[in-house]
This record gives structure tokens, C-alpha cells and sequence, in this order.
């Protein structure tokens, strides 16, 4: 379904339905206080918890080339300089056929409660931005507007891709 408006609660089976398959190699990009489940790799740049387990810039990941199954990425892209290269990113470090679920702020006021560490919101994304920034890079899955998860966002879009 491209484009098209499901409920919270669509979505939610949708997104549950990707996360609890079986992966080999899971990375999750940004912790919010909840790792998707004990498999997952959480790269966080600025969260020095003990469930992060890499410190990685997002724009710069330490995986090899082509050896991850699925990335997660929820209210991250908004922070970062420069979201087209994190998307090519993903794309570098997926394998083939990979998964890339992303969530991102669209009409959501912007922000600064992490001033304190260095960096405020940057960006806000309509379908068509996100569609955009990914088009060469993954085919869309789905894509649609709602709440996102585990976070303080009110409205955002969400995006599921497949590594082409």
C-alpha cells in the first residue's frame, strides 16, 4: 500500500509484523529508552547507556558494506546535517532485498529540548520529502502519515523500504 492513510493500529501491526521476524543482523538507530528486543544492535551517537551498543554517527556507520538485514530508524532523521547521506548509509551498509523502517517528524512544532547535547531539530518531512530522499536507494513498501512511536511527536510520517 504506497501512499495511503492506515490507522494507528494498522500501523502498529504493520511495524510489529517487521520487528519480531527473523533477522540475522537488526539494527536499531536511536534508543528511547526501549530496545526493540535483545537481538538488536542499538547504535545511539550521544546515549552512553548500557543497552547502546555502538556509538556511531548515523552518517557513518562501523558495519560493513551489505551485512545488515533491517535497520529501524524512529525520530532520528530529524536531528542530523545532512538525511540524504544517512539514507545512503543505510543503503550501503543493507543487504539486497534489506529493510529499512524510518520515522520521522512532519507537522510536529519544532523542538529544543537536546540543546543540552549539542543539536536541535533540523527537519520536518511531508511523504513526498521522504519518498524523495529515499528514491534511489530503496523501493517503498509503504509509506503513510501517523503518531510516532515511543516518542514526544505528535505527527510524523512513517516509511517501509526494501534495499533495491
Amino acid at each position: 500500500i504506497k501512499g495511503c492513510q492506515v490507522s494507528e493500529k494498522e500501523k502498529d501491526i504493520i511495524y510489529k509484523r517487521i520487528t519480531n521476524r527473523e533477522y540475522n543482523k537488526c539494527v536499531q538507530i536511536g534508543y528511547r529508552g526501549q530496545k526493540i528486543s535483545d537481538k538488536w544492535i542499538v547504535v545511539d551517537k550521544f546515549d552512553n547507556s548500557p543497552i547502546v551498543t555502538l556509538n556511531d554517527d548515523v552518517a557513518c556507520l562501523s558495519f560493513a558494506d551489505d551485512s545488515i538485514d533491517i535497520i529501524v530508524c524512529n525520530a532520528v532523521l530529524q536531528y542530523v546535517v545532512d538525511p540524504i547521506q544517512v539514507i545512503k548509509e543505510f543503503n550501503r551498509v543493507l543487504k539486497k532485498g534489506g529493510k529499512v523502517w524510518i520515522e520521522a517528524p512532519s507537522i510536529q512544532p519544532i523542538t529544543y529540548i537536546n540543546k543540552h547535547l549539542g543539536f536541535d531539530d533540523l527537519w520536518r518531512f511531508s511523504l513526498k520529502g521522504i519518498e524523495t530522499i529515499v528514491a534511489d536507494n530503496f523501493k517503498t513498501i509503504q509509506i503513510g502519515y501517523s503518531r510516532v512511536r515511543g516518542s514526544y511527536l505528535n505527527f510524523g510520517v512513517y516509511y517501509y523500504g526494501e534495499k533495491i
